[in-house]
């Protein structure tokens, strides 16, 4: 990936991801940055991912603070102790390169069969398992189960075991899943990203926050 030296070119942050850490939809930029490229930013900004592919984004001038990076965090499906490294080139324009535990460049997965997604809504708040659907997109990830199966998923050190009802049109996450939301204190507009392990029925939990 090839840049205009003759652009400003400048390291914003490296964001490292721990155990229980939350992955932050925002990034507060450095006084001193605003002071000198923040006349340049407009409104839309967009980050450039390591395929050359562009996501949206928000600068909120009023704060000092890059908005989107949840999207960045999905594309580059983010796990704990990796980082991610932002750089401003210029414009509008911010590129962000994502680093694993090995501190080698991260490979982007797309194989839609390892995992599946759950956009919190206030139906799946509730106070009971009244069923929370998985979407029909992610079909090829779910076709592998059976009428009913329990899920292990984790989540740094926490554990659950939720109960999956298939249907011949609908599957849903049932019992277990009231445990699951209230522990993480889950609110609408979050993203929960259940991947596959390896082993059979163990998920890793990721959870992409809505707002912080």
């Amino acid at each position: 990936m090839a840049f205009d030296m003759s652009l400003p070119c400048e390291f914003l942050k490296a964001v490292i991801f721990v155990p229980y850490g939350s992955l932050p939809e925002k990034l507060k930029l450095s006084a001193d940055f605003v002071s000198k490229y923040g006349k340049e930013l407009s409104r839309e900004i967009r980050f450039q991912v390591s395929d050359g592919s562009f996501l949206g984004g928000l600068y909120d001038y009023q704060n000092g603070n890059l908005i989107g990076l949840q999207k960045v965090y999905k594309f580059y499906n983010m796990s704990m102790f990796e980082s991610l490294v932002i750089t401003y080139v210029g414009g509008a324009l911010f590129v962000a390169n994502a680093f694993g535990t090995d501190c080698m460049p991260k490979i982007v997965s797309k194989d839609p069969t390892s995992f599946f997604e759950v956009h919190i809504k206030p139906s799946h708040l509730l106070d009971y398992d009244f069923g929370v659907t998985i979407s029909a997109k992610f079909k090829s990830a779910t076709e592998q189960f059976r009428s009913i199966e329990t899920l292990k998923i984790s989540h740094g050190n926490d554990r659950w075991n939720v109960l999956l009802k298939k249907r011949s049109k609908r599957v849903e996450l049932h019992s277990g899943w009231t445990v699951l939301w209230q522990s993480l204190r889950l609110v609408h507009g979050d993203i929960c990203v259940f991947r596959e392990t390896g082993v059979n029925l163990k998920y890793k939990l990721e959870v992409y926050r809505h707002n912080l």
